[in-house]
């Protein structure tokens, strides 16, 4: 009887252990041990904040900029000077008409091309264009009055002791200019003839004629009525470009 008591009470505090050394571990550590229960954190994105300056404003990116090209004037160039004269002196306005500037500037660059005889002439103008000669003296007041009025604005005014020379923008008609300032402004101006661009020859185009005549000197006759020197005429239809004469040293004109 001693003995199954002492078996029992052996029993029950080995039960007794056992139930109080126990502790629960959740399965997924009892299958994974050794590894951490937490996941791996997740990186978060730095996202740049924009930086103030000392005034409170926010600092835009560097730009590299490139500065723009002046625009060319219309006006400009030995060949564009050139058909500008030939176009005033056949048209008879104030200003040279651009279609017939751009006209002339291309048959004459054919007529260059197809005959080598007048390639070396180039037109010598009897004046200067877009400038005028006041003679006597001119007040500011005037001078102003000039360059504020449709005809202005003025470049340059060259004051001699005979004179003033005003230099316009434009490239005016010297000859119908000088006449509009007389009767407007109630001045003596005249075309500037005193220092004219340069050239070797006379080249005039007929517009009514569609005929171009180049004559390789100063155009000064040594009789009345005939040529001094060599005059070739041409008539110029697109590209195409015929000689119509040519008349030498002494032929009647």
């Amino acid at each position: 009887m001693e003995s199954k008591s002492v078996i029992i009470a052996c029993v029950l505090v080995t039960i007794l252990h056992t139930v109080t050394s126990f502790s629960y571990q959740p399965p997924a550590y009892r299958r994974h041990q050794g590894q951490s229960q937490r996941p791996a954190p997740v990186p978060v994105p730095v996202v740049p904040v924009p930086v103030r300056s000392s005034s409170s404003q926010y600092q835009q990116p560097q730009v590299k900029t490139v500065e723009a090209k002046p625009v060319e004037p219309i006006y400009r160039g030995k060949s564009m000077m050139e058909a500008e004269i030939i176009a005033l002196e056949a048209s008879g306005f104030i200003v040279p008409v651009m279609p017939l500037v751009q006209k002339i500037m291309r048959d004459l660059r054919a007529i260059r091309t197809h005959y080598k005889q007048v390639q070396d002439i180039t037109v010598k103008s009897k004046w200067v264009p877009g400038e005028v000669f006041l003679r006597g003296k001119i007040s500011q007041d005037a001078i102003d009055r000039i360059d504020a009025s449709v005809y202005g604005p003025l470049e340059n005014v060259k004051k001699y002791t005979f004179g003033t020379v005003l230099v316009f923008k434009k490239p005016y008609h010297p000859e119908v200019l000088s006449e509009r300032l007389c009767e407007k402004f109630n001045v003596k101006a005249e075309p500037n003839t005193s220092v004219v661009p340069n050239g070797n020859g006379v080249i005039a185009y007929n517009q009514k004629e569609g005929v171009y005549t180049f004559e390789k000197g100063p155009g000064q006759f040594s009789y009345p009525g005939y040529s001094s020197n060599y005059v070739y005429k041409f008539q110029v239809k697109g590209d195409d470009v015929k000689l119509r004469s040519v008349s030498s040293p002494g032929t009647r004109l």
